[in-house]
């Protein structure tokens, strides 16, 4: 029998994703049934439609809100404008964010949103519209925002929102100077304490995606001394076993806007960078990139999952039976959440965050949690995704029995 034979079936659907992991691990802490169903089940779920006047006729636009968790504090998530999205997914995504807050120690509970559309489709003018109308028709009580495309939509729209309610603004708007910067932070502060722990080597690095927070978080790993062999974005993807010059690469990209093309460096598809030997994966990308059919192929001993649903849960499974070491999302998205935390706090006092104070809020609340995930998963004998998923479920259900 293949070892991939043993892999649990790959669902392809995020909720049933997340209401499965929530189980299992409520199951071994022995949780109350109540309290599962209460997590199961966000709080509230708004459905509104949004009427559009335009030259070619009237169109209506169906948007979303999920606030899975207002037990101890206000919501905070994602808005996008997306044509395919749905409140199976939105679900999943808030719940996510509720176990993440729970698990830093955030009195927040997750949300998240959408406008179904095609942005492309629309002028900025309609899409202006489209936002101011979404806003009005939502309850705006104990929800934070943050939106992450079209921010000029956003905050033409903002008036109807507390100076608090929204984040990820860009730094002329009262949003964090650099925050790609801090995500990187964050993102190598997780990297150094897993690997001072493991005592496993950090000399080469493959990263799927590059973003900006990936760019930073290149040039971070290069400054301590480590190669990166390995590059992808959605044009495809570049390999090098002596390391790439990320210079050469930035004004490559920056001329081009993709990493196709760069002749410096061999080129290889996706699969070949998630399959690189290297001492470090980073996933940086999209959802369900590493799954029951890939997982088997990954040669690198750390993986960082630095995107929510990177790693489905039968990969997640392969990969804990081979003894890689995973840094869940829990973790690996943390960085964008305590940046979102710290400036949603900077808006209660009307103040702009700082980015040095940011970055160092960042970095010791990561470390502090890493530290305390990796005893309890030495203490239970698990992999360290599901540490730290009872860890938050730990908290969620002494927050919800206080209030019950």
């Amino acid at each position: 029998m293949k070892p991939s034979s043993l892999l649990p079936p790959e669902i392809d659907d995020p909720l049933l994703d997340s209401a499965a992991q929530l189980e299992e691990s409520a199951r071994a802490l022995d949780l109350e049934d109540w309290i599962v169903q209460r997590l199961k089940h966000p709080d509230r779920e708004m459905t509104v439609n949004l009427p559009l006047p335009r030259d070619t006729g009237a169109l209506t636009c169906t948007a979303f809100r999920v606030q899975h968790l207002r037990a101890h504090g206000p919501c905070i998530g994602p808005v996008r404008l997306a044509p395919d999205a749905h409140l199976a997914q939105l679900r999943s995504v808030a719940l996510d964010l509720t176990l993440q807050c729970a698990l830093l120690d955030l009195p927040l509970g997750g949300s998240a949103g959408a406008i179904v559309c095609d942005p492309a489709q629309f002028t900025e003018r309609e899409l202006r519209h489209l936002v101011r109308h979404y806003l009005a028709a939502l309850d705006l009580h104990n929800d934070i925002f943050a939106p992450s495309q079209f921010i000029a939509a956003w905050t033409s729209a903002s008036r109807h929102l507390q100076a608090a309610a929204l984040v990820a603004r860009p730094a002329i708007l009262g949003g964090l100077p650099n925050p790609a910067a801090a995500i990187a932070a964050g993102w190598f502060t997780l990297v150094s304490e897993a690997r001072a722990t493991s005592h496993q080597p950090l000399t080469t690095v493959s990263i799927q995606g590059f973003s900006a927070a990936a760019t930073a978080l290149a040039t971070l790993l290069q400054s301590s001394g480590a190669r990166i062999v390995g590059l992808a974005d959605k044009s495809g993807g570049l390999f090098s076993e002596h390391g790439l010059d990320l210079a050469a690469v930035s004004a490559h990209t920056s001329q081009t806007g993709m990493l196709y093309g760069f002749s410096e460096a061999d080129p290889v598809n996706n699969s070949e960078i998630l399959a690189s030997s290297c001492d470090l994966l980073v996933l940086a990308a999209a959802e369900r990139q590493l799954n029951a059919q890939n997982a088997a192929r990954v040669q690198a001993p750390m993986v960082l999952e630095a995107v929510s649903g990177a790693v489905t849960p039968a990969a997640m499974s392969h990969l804990s039976s081979r003894r890689i070491t995973v840094i869940p999302a829990l973790l690996g998205v943390g960085p964008r959440t305590l940046a979102w935390f710290a400036e949603w706090q900077s808006g209660l006092r009307y103040e702009a965050p700082e980015q040095s104070a940011t970055e160092s809020l960042i970095r010791h609340k990561l470390a502090d949690v890493l530290c305390r995930a990796q005893s309890s998963a030495a203490l239970n004998r698990i992999p360290l995704p599901d540490a730290c998923r009872r860890l938050a479920l730990e908290k969620l259900a002494a927050v919800l029995r206080l209030l019950h």
